[in-house]
């Protein structure tokens, strides 16, 4: 059985990122939203549970700011709980619009 990896969305409370929020809960993808609009997140997240069912963490952070962006940097996205090994992360960067970066890592 393969596990589907969860997904660390930042800039998560509006544009591309919520966006690319929706995309992967309908795909299955449990998620763990980064960014400054608590009030946002917690909308959209609230949305997406009671739409697809996925869990959803969320992690108020101005990733400007460097204690936030440590804070964030050394999470650990936790697999789902019928997963039988430790498969890959994926991350996804937003940030003012524009792609700080996506990847996978283990």
């Amino acid at each position: 059985m393969t596990a589907i990896p969860s997904v660390l969305i930042t800039g998560a409370s509006t544009g591309i990122g919520a966006s690319y929020a929706d995309r992967f809960a309908r795909r299955g993808h449990d998620l763990v939203l980064v960014a400054r609009d608590t009030a946002r997140m917690e909308a959209l997240s609230a949305r997406l549970r009671q739409e697809t069912g996925v869990a959803i963490d969320i992690v108020q952070a101005d990733l400007t700011q460097p204690t936030d962006l440590a804070t964030v940097e050394t999470m650990r996205i936790s697999q789902k709980p019928d997963s039988d090994s430790a498969k890959s992360r994926t991350a996804v960067s937003l940030s003012r619009g524009q792609f700080g970066g996506v990847g996978s890592r283990v």
